[in-house]
C-alpha cells in the first residue's frame, strides 16, 4: 500500500532538467542581471569620483578589483542556482566562464558607452535613470547571448552590434577634429585663419596670415630688369577676441564686429611706395598690401575670393599633436577608417 502511496506522488521537476525549468531558469536569471548591470555602473561611478577626489591610484585599482571579484562570484552563483538557462551552466568551469563574460563584456561596453556619451555631451550622462536603465540593458544582452534559445541569442546579438555601431558613429561624428586641436595647440581660434589665392604667386610660409609678419607672395616669373620688391605682396589677418578674452572691449564693440558684412572691401591709406586693401570676415581683418607693381584689382579679388582653410590644410600647415587619451585614439581611428 506504501508503495502505491509513493509512486501515485508526482515527482518535483529537477534544477537541472530542461524542458520542466529552463523558462524560468531563464527568466530568474536575465531578471537578476538586469538588476545587477543597473546599479554596478553606480557603484563604479562612486569610486571613479572618489579617485577624483583623493588621487589614491593604488587604493582605487584594489577596491575596483574587489568590485569585479565580488560581481563574478555573484554572477557565478546565479549560474549555479540557473544553470539550465545556459549552456555554460553544466559545470563549474562553465559557470565561471560565464559569469566573467557577463562581467567584462557588459562592463567594457557600459564603460566605453558612458565616456562617448560624456564626449557627446548626452543627457544619459547626467540622468541616474538612463544610467539604470542603460547598465542593465547592456548586461542583459550579453547574458542573453549565451542562453540557450537561438532566437533570443540572435536578437541581442543584433541589438549589441546596434549599439556598438550608434556608439561608433557618435564617437566618430561627435568631438574636436584633429585641425581642431592643432589650431588650439598652436593659439590659434577658430575664423582667424584665411587662405587667399592669387594666380601668378606662390606663397613664401602658411601661416594662413596669422603669423607676426603674415605670408609673403612672391610672383613666380618676373619681367627682365623689374624690381622684386615692387611686385611681392603681403598677406596678414588679425583676430578679435570677444570681451572674456580681452579686457578693453566693451559690449558693443563685440557686438559690432559680430554684426559686420562679411563682403565688405575697405581700401587702406595708400603708402608712399606701397597700397592694400582690408576685408572683414566677423571678428577678423584680412589685409593684401603690395608694391606699386601690382594691380590693385589683384588685390580686392584676392581679398573677395578669400576662404577659410580646410582641415586639410590646417595639418598641412599645423601638424596635429598626439591623441590626448584612448578615447581620442579611437575617435581618430574611425574617422580615418569609416
Amino acid at each position: 500500500m506504501a508503495a502505491d502511496h509513493r509512486s501515485a506522488t508526482p515527482a518535483l521537476p529537477l534544477v537541472a532538467d530542461p524542458p520542466v525549468s529552463r523558462n524560468g531558469q531563464l527568466t530568474r536569471q536575465l531578471g537578476a542581471v538586469l538588476l545587477l548591470g543597473a546599479f554596478l555602473p553606480l557603484v563604479f561611478q562612486g569610486v571613479a569620483h572618489g579617485y577624483r577626489v583623493a588621487g589614491n591610484a593604488l587604493l582605487t585599482t584594489a577596491v575596483l578589483a574587489v568590485l569585479a571579484a565580488g560581481t563574478i562570484l555573484l554572477l557565478v552563483l546565479l549560474a549555479g542556482g540557473t544553470r539550465a538557462a545556459t549552456p555554460l551552466g553544466a559545470t563549474t568551469t562553465g559557470r565561471v566562464t560565464w559569469a566573467f563574460l557577463v562581467t567584462v563584456a557588459g562592463g567594457t561596453l557600459w564603460t566605453l558607452g558612458w565616456l562617448i556619451a560624456d564626449s557627446a555631451e548626452l543627457e544619459i550622462v547626467r540622468s541616474g535613470r538612463l544610467t539604470l536603465l542603460s547598465g542593465g540593458l547592456l548586461f542583459v544582452l550579453v547574458a542573453a547571448v549565451l542562453t540557450h534559445s537561438w532566437p533570443l541569442r540572435i536578437l541581442a546579438a543584433l541589438l549589441l552590434l546596434a549599439v556598438v555601431a550608434s556608439g561608433a558613429l557618435l564617437l566618430r561624428n561627435t568631438g574636436p577634429t584633429e585641425a581642431d586641436q592643432a589650431l588650439r595647440r598652436a593659439g590659434y581660434p577658430h575664423g582667424a585663419l584665411y587662405v587667399v589665392t592669387i594666380p601668378g604667386y606662390r606663397s613664401i610660409g602658411r601661416s594662413f596670415g596669422a603669423s607676426p609678419d603674415g605670408d609673403l607672395f612672391e610672383p613666380t616669373t618676373l619681367p627682365d630688369g623689374a624690381d622684386p620688391a615692387t611686385f611681392r605682396i603681403s598677406f596678414k589677418t588679425r583676430y578679435t577676441y570677444p570681451c572674456a578674452h580681452n579686457l578693453r572691449c566693451s559690449d558693443a564693440d563685440t557686438t559690432e564686429a559680430a554684426s559686420t558684412t562679411t563682403s565688405s572691401l575697405t581700401p587702406t591709406i595708400d603708402l608712399a611706395d606701397r597700397s592694400g586693401f582690408v576685408a572683414t570676415r566677423g571678428r577678423a581683418t584680412l589685409q593684401l598690401t603690395a608694391g606699386t607693381a601690382v594691380d590693385p584689382t589683384v588685390l580686392r579679388t584676392a581679398l573677395r575670393e578669400a576662404r577659410p582653410p580646410t582641415d586639410t590644410e590646417i595639418l598641412h600647415a599645423i601638424p596635429a599633436p598626439p591623441p590626448t587619451d584612448f578615447l581620442d585614439s579611437l575617435r581618430r581611428f574611425l574617422r580615418h577608417h569609416l
